[in-house]
């Protein structure tokens, strides 16, 4: 099946409030690059969603998903490095590897969902590390987990580091998602409005799940919880139908 369909007929159709069978959409090739939160697109049907994400780690922040990037690329992360750096090596302890499945997932992927949702940066060295590496209860030596250091990323690191992944990803689409900010104040609110500001200027679509979830209450988007994190049921399945339209908008361009 082709993967441009055309935009006026499917505009048509939801103006009418008609639903469109999934056998009719685009099949493209999906790859999640951020935490749990986005993998309400994986039960989207028309799309195939890779693993890549559990395979090797749910990035957080800007770096950490150029640190997968060329991961999946290039593999410049030797696997017995992978123990410190993924999220998925360092949880169970098994050290992962960039292999041909790994680099034709990544190579025959259509669109990247990228998500970013934090300024904290985890350096180990010259790499940037999941933020479970500091965690004692995880299989990280304390050799390197005390060497680990966190700092907080600048409006203009950030913005070089999202002209980066546009640059590795071309000629690739992508948009980013931004964290659900519950408030309109904070370290949180104001990394939503650094990417917003960033995708404004250079023309890369970001899609703000708080706008796009107006007038819902947030104690019943997401679990209860002390820090907002995981969507609930209610959540998942409203935040899917966003990114369903959003990965369709992808396709027609």
């Amino acid at each position: 099946m082709p993967l441009v369909v055309c935009n006026l007929v499917l505009r048509g159709l939801r103006k009418c409030g008609l639903q469109v069978s999934d056998k009719q959409l685009p099949a493209p090739r999906v790859t999640l690059l951020g935490c749990c939160r986005q993998e309400s697109i994986i039960s989207i049907g028309f799309i195939n969603c890779t693993d890549l994400h559990q395979r090797i780690t749910y990035p957080h922040y800007s770096k950490e998903v150029i640190e997968m990037i060329k991961f999946c690329q290039d593999g410049h992360i030797l696997p017995e490095e992978s123990r410190f750096v993924f999220r998925t090596a360092i949880l169970s302890g098994q050290a992962v590897e960039s292999d041909r499945c790994v680099r034709e997932m990544f190579s025959n992927t259509d669109i990247f969902v990228i998500e970013i949702a934090s300024k904290l940066e985890y350096r180990y060295k010259n790499r940037y590390v999941h933020h479970v590496a500091i965690d004692p209860d995880f299989n990280v030596p304390s050799t390197i987990r005390g060497e680990i250091t966190v700092q907080k990323q600048s409006y203009e690191s950030l913005e070089r580091d999202i002209l980066e992944i546009r640059s590795l990803l071309a000629p690739k689409r992508f948009f980013i998602v931004t964290h659900y900010s519950s408030y309109d104040r904070g370290e949180r609110h104001q990394l939503v409005q650094w990417l917003e500001e960033i995708g404004r200027v250079h023309n890369i679509r970001v899609l703000n799940p708080k706008k796009r979830l107006k007038g819902q209450q947030v104690d019943s988007l997401f679990e209860k919880e002390t820090v907002l994190t995981h969507y609930s049921q209610l959540g998942h399945k409203l935040i899917r139908n966003v990114y369903r339209w959003e990965i369709l908008k992808q396709c027609l361009r």
